[in-house]
């Protein structure tokens, strides 16, 4: 596959989010998939976006992590399992080799009760999803036709208002799964899915509890090897 980046200028600006001085973007890691910072001001790097009826994505100005924009994903009280997200896609399942994506998350408000900003999809029973639990720790989730719903906790707490490194890394050939958070690893495990083959990335607001969830996304990378926060 061939490197996408949306990179269209490296001028300051300010940083709406945190009030600080701007960060030019990112550069796009060598082997990149995707490299997306939504400079062009669109999600036209991505496959599609998955939206349920309600909830919104939009490329805007409010609160970039570096750069001009970023993507925010609203998902407003609808329902338990709403969701407002980009996605990368593929045909055909990959089920070999590693697959992984680092998304940079700024979420409004609390995020809490298994909201999730990223994870890799096959069907809606088989999947792998990052976010936070009901104590507000960082966690993941595990799906398979074979094995039902799998969640695996942490201690590491999760806070609104600030922007995280977000990273999960899934070796398929190896059945393992890492999620790494500013490059501190949260979760390493040796899944429950026997036969795990993903054929879509997503983040945003993949999962959203009944109260809602919004979240901004900037700077995200899919590459088929650990990425990194630069």
């Amino acid at each position: 596959l061939a490197m996408a980046c949306g990179r269209i200028r490296f001028d300051e600006v300010s940083d709406g989010a945190l009030g600080d001085a701007v960060k030019p973007p990112l550069a796009c890691p060598e082997l990149s998939i995707l490299c997306d910072d939504f400079e062009t001001g669109t999600t036209s790097m991505w496959t599609g976006t998955s939206i349920d009826p309600g909830a919104t994505i939009e490329v805007t100005t409010e609160f970039p992590h570096t750069g001009r924009f970023s993507l925010d994903a609203n998902v407003p009280a609808i329902r338990n399992g709403a969701y407002a997200t980009v996605y990368y896609g593929n045909p055909v399942p990959q089920s070999t080799g590693v697959i992984a994506m680092r998304s940079w998350i700024y979420a409004t408000t609390l995020f809490t009760r298994f909201d999730e900003v990223s994870g890799l999809y096959n069907t809606a029973t088989q999947y792998f999803v990052v976010g936070c639990d009901d104590l507000n720790h960082w966690s993941a989730t595990e799906s398979s036709d074979q094995t039902g719903i799998v969640d695996h906790l942490t201690s590491v707490p999760c806070a609104p208002q600030l922007w995280y490194c977000v990273e999960l890394v899934y070796d398929l050939s190896a059945r393992r799964a890492s999620v790494f958070v500013d490059d501190a690893v949260v979760v390493d495990i040796a899944v429950v899915d026997p036969a795990p083959q993903f054929t879509r990335l997503e983040t945003g607001a993949s999962r959203a509890d009944a109260a809602g969830f919004r979240v901004f996304v900037d700077d995200v990378v899919i590459a088929n090897q650990r990425i990194g926060c630069q």
